[in-house]
């Protein structure tokens, strides 16, 4: 993702009022993913890079006789969308029901530093729990930068990778 696209997302979520939040969070509550992508850990032989945090949220819409219900959750995850400056995408594959799936995904660190924030206080408990999870995962990795961690990283090289990759 280009700086411009996450100075976007930025701006459109700092520009959201209380109730458009409370609606976000609503929707993370009852759709939401948020947890940590440790793959580098599994890709390299050592590493010290901390885990990214992401946010996935998906609306599962049954494609039937009646338009207005995919067309009505189709609409909610593309409202949801526009109001962190992302995009929404449909895979092609249904589930076992035949219903469709539309997600959008937020991974990159500046905007889920704005926006877990503003939805940690409308969150149930164990989703709380989880984006604190993230909140933490977010705060190591500026600590990791901070002390070098990425310099390090560098310094090893190639000599990192797992055997076979």
């Amino acid at each position: 993702m280009t700086k411009n696209k996450i100075d976007e997302a930025i701006a459109a979520i700092s520009k959201l009022n209380e109730t458009e939040i409370a609606w976000m969070a609503g929707r993370l509550e009852g759709e939401g993913t948020f947890g940590i992508d440790n793959r580098s850990a599994k890709k390299y032989k050592v590493s010290t890079c901390p885990g990214s945090p992401y946010l996935a949220i998906s609306m599962v819409d049954a494609i039937s006789m009646v338009d207005a219900i995919s067309m009505v959750d189709e609409d909610v995850i593309n409202k949801f969308a526009k109001m962190v400056n992302k995009n929404s995408f449909s895979p092609k594959r249904a589930t076992k029901r035949k219903k469709q799936v539309y997600t959008v995904n937020i991974g990159d660190r500046p905007t889920l530093t704005i926006l877990l924030p503003k939805i940690f206080p409308y969150l149930g408990l164990r989703r709380q729990a989880q984006v604190q999870a993230c909140l933490d995962a977010l705060e190591a990795r500026r600590n990791w930068l901070a002390e070098g961690g990425s310099s390090e990283m560098a310094k090893i090289g190639p000599r990192s990778k797992k055997k076979g990759s």
